[in-house]
This record gives C-alpha cells, structure tokens and sequence, in this order.
C-alpha cells in the first residue's frame, strides 16, 4: 500500500512540476488552493500539454489542437475550474508545408494582417480578391519605404493561395545570391535552386534590387528564372524599395556603379513587367 501511495505521489508530482513549467497556467493556479489543484490536476495537466502545443506552432504549423483553430483555456467561476475555447490568435494560419520559406526565421511571418489602413493597404487588397477570384494571374511589384509591410502582405496573399493548394516559394534575394555564390564549389547547387524556383506554381521574389548588383546575379540567376516564369505565365511576385523605373537603373549599374550596362537590364525589366503590376505602398513604418 505505501508503495502505491509512494508511486501516486511521484506521478503528483510530475504533474505538478509540468504545471508550474507553463507561464500561463502559473499565473492562474496563484488563484486556486490546494484542494482545488489536486482535485483538478488532470485538466490542468491536460491544459499544460495544450499550451505547449500553441507555444511551439504560434501558426506556423498545422493546428494539432482538438478544435482546429481554436486555443482553449480555463476559468475560475464559483470555485470551479471550468475550460473554454477561443479562436486562435494566429487564425491566419501560415501553410509552412506548402510554403517553402527560404532564408527567413520561422516567425518571421507571424501575426495578423492589419486591415485598417484602406487608404494605404486598400488597392492592394482588391488585388489579392482578383487575384484570389482568378480574376488575375498576374503577381503584384510591391514596393515602398522600409518596414511598410511589404514582405508581411505578400506572404499573407501566397499564403492564401497556398491554402488552396498552390507550391509556393518565398526567397529573400540578397541571400539567395549570397548563399549561391557561397555554394559555386557544389556543382549542380545553384541549377538546382534555379530550376527549383523556374517550376513551382507561385514565386516571390523579396527585397528585389536589394543585392548587389552583378552581370552574374543579373544574368545567370535573376534572368533566367523570370524569362522562364514570362514564358510559362506563372504568377510571380515581388516587393522591393525600389520603384521599376529606380529598380532598371539598379540593374543597369555595374563594377560598382562605374559601368552602365542598359541592354541587360532592359530585358530583366521586361519579364518583370509582364510578370507583375507594380504597386505602390505608401503606409507608416510597423517596425517602430
């Protein structure tokens, strides 16, 4: 009998160090006393497995939740311990498993998208229904002053589109050149990566003309992705600080800005055209 009694403590206690582990379920159990903890310890326990579920994904995974969606979490009403469900603070769930995110953090995308600026955000927003609607196959050139949530919309937008079962590829670009010219000893790495982003269903293409501009980045990376993707018509989108007029003057310069080279720059210019509508997004900085 004492070791049963001995081995029931133990498992108390398991339960009990798990519950005191949660921040959330800490500060609420402050609430309770010790009869009302033990007398509970299986929905607290219960509720400590589901908060560490929310914790690890915050939308960036399937919602593995019992109510897809939904957080759910307890309340003290007249001495009771009673759980509830809310929706989830990440409702817009980011399909990380069709959404192959390359060079970013994986939080990077996280939040909800704020749809109260419509004089700043609203012709952007018709698109994406156009878009959405299939009205439109043509990708959006987002571009405007730093931390205006250019990157944030767009993912949003493919996020959408991957919901409905689209392959999307969401790549920084001054990365993408620094890590292909990092790999130039491999040898099918950059042709693997290339034509990785020629094929998928929709591409985006971040913080375009942010790289240091090179005839190689030009031509043997950017250029042979977009004439594919021109000719293919699949939707490709950009965002970038630059207008398409200040964009082709970026890609004219070249050997740091001592040569210009205005054919080459022509032609990439050309498939970004037909391939996007640009847009511009005047909006407060989010990131101050």
């Amino acid at each position: 009998m004492n070791k049963i009694n001995d081995k029931y403590q133990k498992y108390n206690q398991v339960i009990i160090d798990k519950i005191k582990l949660d921040e959330k379920l800490n500060s609420f159990i402050q609430e309770l006393t010790d009869e009302q903890i033990n007398q509970n310890l299986a929905l607290l326990y219960s509720q400590a497995i589901e908060n560490e579920k929310c914790k690890n994904c915050l939308g960036k995974k399937k919602c593995s939740s019992e109510e897809a969606g939904y957080q759910s979490y307890l309340m003290l009403i007249d001495g009771k311990i009673v759980q509830r469900i809310k929706p989830c603070e990440y409702v817009e769930i980011n399909n990380f498993d069709l959404i192959d995110v390359l060079y970013y953090p994986t939080n990077a995308f996280v939040g909800k998208t704020d749809k109260s600026n419509l004089n700043a955000r609203g012709a952007f927003f018709l698109e994406q229904k156009n878009i959405m609607d299939g009205k439109s196959n043509k990708g959006t050139y987002l571009y405007g002053r730093y931390g205006t949530g250019k990157s944030f919309l767009t993912f949003k937008l493919v996020n959408d589109l991957a919901s409905r079962g689209r392959k999307v590829i969401f790549v920084l670009v001054p990365e993408l050149i620094r890590n292909i010219k990092a790999n130039l000893d491999k040898p099918t790495y950059m042709d693997d990566l290339i034509v990785k982003m020629k094929r998928v269903d929709v591409l985006v293409l971040d913080d375009i003309g942010g790289e240091i501009n090179t005839s190689f980045s030009r031509d043997e990376i950017l250029f042979p992705i977009l004439d594919s993707r021109m000719n293919e018509g699949k939707i490709t989108f950009f965002t970038s600080n630059y207008s398409l007029k200040e964009l082709e003057e970026h890609f004219a310069m070249e050997n740091k800005k001592l040569d210009t080279n205005p054919i080459p720059a022509g032609r990439i210019m050309e498939r970004i055209r037909k391939l996007a509508k640009e847009m511009l997004l005047e909006d407060k900085n989010y990131r101050n």
